[in-house]
């Protein structure tokens, strides 16, 4: 194949806090990212997850692209190695223990081709 792309998501309901910040398929990317990014012919992994806010990436650094469309119609927020600053309602992070606590906005950097 050409590019891998890996899917995953979660999703909630008013009034109840989700029981975690993981994807349902979480076990699935990270396992399929790892093997992938370690074969002899390394294919490109993209994940693309549909969440309702936050949530963690344990795969991040098994994959070449990440996509987070949160829920349709909702925002939308792509993360990339050539990536301008912008705004970010929602962080991602690698591990639950690395979000810190709520601010109302987070600066996500990239970098910038010159």
């Amino acid at each position: 194949a050409d590019v891998a792309v890996l899917c995953g998501g979660t999703t909630s309901t008013e009034m109840q806090d989700r029981p975690n910040l993981s994807v349902d398929q979480e076990q699935f990317i990270v396992a399929v990212s790892k093997g992938i990014s370690t074969a002899a012919k390394k294919t490109p992994v993209v994940t693309l997850t549909m969440t309702p806010g936050s949530v963690v990436m344990p795969w991040l650094k098994y994959t070449d692209a990440v996509l987070n469309i949160f829920l349709a119609g909702h925002c939308e927020a792509a993360l990339g190695h050539a990536q301008d600053f912008f705004w970010a309602a929602h962080s991602n992070p690698v591990r639950a223990v690395d979000e810190g606590p709520p601010s109302g906005g987070h600066l996500v950097a990239g970098t910038r081709e010159k």
